[in-house]
């Protein structure tokens, strides 16, 4: 006797409901996805004006991982776009990296002063 599917049912196609989704689907669920909009994706979704352009609806989306695994699924279904940003902040007339993070310490502080406090916040947050 053959054995009976499992149904699932997801609302929102965001990237959480698409991904879950397409996993269960991959697992061999039927699964329906709900959605309040005509199109999946949430807000990282895009689609071209009248003049060709693609305009990102709901405002810009950038996807930041060091996960391959996650990386490699998702490449199963999108083309990336090189994208890179940075962001700097003038502190004592300075430009350093923000968010703040150890190499703006180290454009701020003198070596030694800098390598004190690395220091004190690697003890003080381990892990970081």
């Amino acid at each position: 006797m053959a054995k009976e599917k499992k149904n699932a049912l997801v609302v929102g196609c965001g990237f959480a409901g698409a991904v879950s989704g397409r996993r269960l689907a991959e697992n061999g669920w039927n699964v329906a996805i709900l959605d309040k909009r005509p199109h999946i994706g949430g807000n990282a979704y895009e689609e071209y004006d009248a003049n060709g352009i693609r305009v990102h609806k709901y405002g810009p989306h950038i996807f930041h991982t060091d996960d391959r695994e996650a990386y490699a699924f998702l490449s199963r279904f999108t083309e990336w776009y090189p994208y890179e940003h940075r962001v700097l902040g003038r502190i004592d007339g300075k430009l350093v990296p923000i968010p703040f993070n150890f190499t703006s310490l180290e454009s701020l502080f003198p070596a030694r002063e800098a390598a004190v406090i690395q220091e004190k916040l690697l003890a003080a947050y381990p892990g970081l």
